[in-house]
């Protein structure tokens, strides 16, 4: 199984959070392609994951883990997948 992971999309970042807490561990599942960012998530808000206003970090990231996200990445990367 290929998975295509848009960087800055909300899985991810829980993912990143919670593995990075020692609350989950990660296990890949198949081969991961990770793919660019289409929708910016501000670094300094990232930095501050829990204080920060969620909004602000979790409409760009949901955004990023849509299809059209995807579809706009895999044309960005210009891959043959």
């Amino acid at each position: 199984m290929i998975n295509f992971v848009v960087d800055g999309d909300i899985l991810g970042l829980l993912n990143s959070f919670l593995v990075s807490t020692r609350v989950l561990v990660e296990i890949p599942i198949g081969q991961s392609i990770q793919l660019p960012t289409q929708y910016e998530v501000p670094w300094h808000i990232m930095a501050s994951f829990l204080t920060a206003a969620p909004t602000a970090l979790f409409v760009n990231a949901l955004r990023n883990h849509s299809m059209e996200a995807v579809i706009q990445a895999l044309r960005e990367a210009g891959g043959d997948y």
